[in-house]
């Protein structure tokens, strides 16, 4: 079977052959923009004005694993504007074929043969511009923004790309460095494309989709294979030693089924869970054999062919290809205990490591991580050191206790590995304390000196006050005394009142019984006048 693929693909393995140019050519064209950064690790920086409360805001951070510079977010952002073509360029893009002989495209071509350089975004956010694209037809200014979002994601030629992308090459993981060596031999072959019109050409495409399927296949094949030879192997075992081996071998496939893991990862681990399973196996004439069966496992297939693969699959701009490289380098916060293993997002549980060594450690212990990355252990205790200037400095604020803290969790969660040193930070601490004693000794003698003062001061108002006191309780005497005898005289004067009102009411009756009595007798007197008359 294996014979039979190399036959059926050998006119693809002669494109191959085709691309075996050597890299040296295109360095001598290119070499002048190149900036590699520098093999020793250096951590040094000069602090900003600003003031930070936050790790991950810290500018020019280097990863605590690898070592190599990170970008923040926004440096990636701005990093990626540097690809972009100028107008001229994105227009004469394949990804623009279908607006061709719009009115769309004429109005942009008018507009970008007077500013060549500048991207269609940018032609069109002149005012000028912008007020013209409003006179057009609302068909044509909905094609207008679908062309400048297409151009968004197109990027400069392929041989100005690998001039931008090669001062950032030795901080690429091995995958991305062997994806970028090809890259180099497409962009000498087709200097007047961009990558996803390289990618996307038909004998590109075709050739590094079947070399991917024909190594996935190999892979699968080899794997069979070497089960099989486990198995053979398992007949020698005793029934429950046969059992354990069958499990074990369960896990060793699932581990190379993880696509997260990288390749030496998982050789890594499954290489454990054999040694693991050799240790309690009763039978120890076959760990020689057994182990030199599991070293013939394969792990993983180049790297290239995938990533030109799925590029293609999901239709990736320009912009996205190299936004897979940036983001390699992006800083992110590594959670020493991993989140899955009940982790928190406390300040303590923090790192900064580059996505690339984040993604690689993933949830893996640290004694198991820190046997291919030894490294770590200095290029952490660096970072650590800047931090610690930031904290000294005032320049991070709310993270006094994190180098204490982040040690301590550092210790738990790699088995006493990562032994970061912050003997210094803690001399400092503990001379800040003693200055602050010092200090608040002689600010407890000033205000001794104010405190005998103000007790003096106070005796001599509460004397004061005391003088002022006894007088108030005379006057309060002299009041009730003086209360009583308004009390006194007022109810007098309401009785009086009373007498009064009362006077008035029987002075008003006897007037009127009085007036009452002489309308009487006048009556009385009118009556025995008109009797006398008869």
């Amino acid at each position: 079977m294996y014979s039979s693929g190399k036959k059926k693909y050998s006119g693809v393995l002669k494109f191959n052959v085709m691309l075996t140019i050597t890299t040296n050519a295109y360095n001598n064209n290119y070499n002048k923009s190149k900036n590699a950064s520098p093999k020793n690790v250096s951590f040094g920086y000069r602090l900003p004005e600003k003031i930070f409360f936050e790790l991950k805001d810290i500018p020019q951070m280097k990863c605590g694993c690898c070592g190599n510079d990170m970008l923040q977010y926004n440096e990636i952002t701005s990093i990626l504007k540097t690809f972009a073509a100028g107008s001229k360029r994105a227009l004469e893009n394949s990804a623009l074929d279908r607006y061709r002989d719009s009115e769309a495209f004429s109005f942009l071509k008018k507009l970008s043969l007077k500013n060549p350089k500048v991207t269609i975004r940018g032609l069109l956010s002149n005012v000028q511009a912008g007020a013209e694209m409003r006179d057009l037809p609302p068909r044509t200014q909905i094609d207008i923004m679908h062309i400048a979002l297409i151009s968004d994601g197109i990027t400069v030629k392929a041989p100005r790309v690998m001039q931008k992308l090669e001062k950032y090459k030795d901080c690429f993981s091995d995958d991305l460095k062997e994806v970028l060596n090809l890259m180099e031999i497409y962009a000498l072959k087709y200097p007047k494309n961009t990558f996803s019109e390289i990618f996307r050409k038909p004998e590109i495409a075709e050739y590094h989709s079947n070399i991917a399927t024909l190594n996935k296949k190999q892979l699968t094949l080899k794997k069979i294979d070497v089960f099989k030879k486990l198995r053979d192997l398992s007949v020698r075992l005793s029934p429950e030693d046969r059992k354990s081996l069958q499990e074990t071998n369960s896990s060793a496939m699932a581990i190379m089924n993880m696509e997260y893991y990288k390749p030496h990862i998982k050789k890594g681990l499954v290489e454990d869970l054999y040694k693991s399973f050799m240790k309690n196996c009763s039978d120890k004439t076959i760990e020689d054999e057994l182990m030199k069966t599991v070293d013939e496992f394969p792990y993983g297939i180049p790297y290239s062919d995938i990533f030109i693969n799925s590029c293609n699959i999901e239709r990736k701009t320009d912009m996205d290809i190299v936004k897979r490289f940036l983001n390699e380098l992006q800083e992110t916060e590594e959670h020493i205990m991993a989140q899955i293993a009940g982790g928190g997002n406390e300040k303590s549980n923090k790192i900064l490591l580059c996505k690339k060594c984040n993604s690689e450690r993933s949830s893996l212990p640290y004694p198991f991580f820190l046997r291919f990355h030894p490294e770590m252990k200095q290029n952490l205790q660096k970072q650590i050191n800047k931090v610690i200037t930031f904290i000294k400095h005032r320049k991070l604020v709310g993270y006094d206790d994190y180098p204490v803290d982040v040690k301590q969790n550092l210790l738990d969660q790699s088995d006493n590995i990562l032994k970061i040193n912050i003997s210094k930070y803690l001399q400092y601490r503990e001379e800040q304390a003693i200055q602050n004693l010092e200090m608040a000794k002689a600010e407890l003698s000033g205000n001794e000196e104010k405190f005998k003062e103000a007790s003096l001061r106070l005796d001599a108002i509460n004397a004061r006050l005391e003088e002022i006191m006894a007088i108030v309780r005379q006057i309060k005497k002299e009041r009730h005394s003086v209360l009583d005898e308004y009390n006194s005289i007022s109810s007098a004067r309401t009785e009086s009142q009373k007498r009064i009102k009362d006077s008035l009411w029987e002075l008003r009756s006897v007037k009127e019984l009085k007036e009452a009595d002489v309308e009487l007798n006048q009556s009385i007197k009118k009556k025995i006048k008109e009797a006398n008359c008869f």
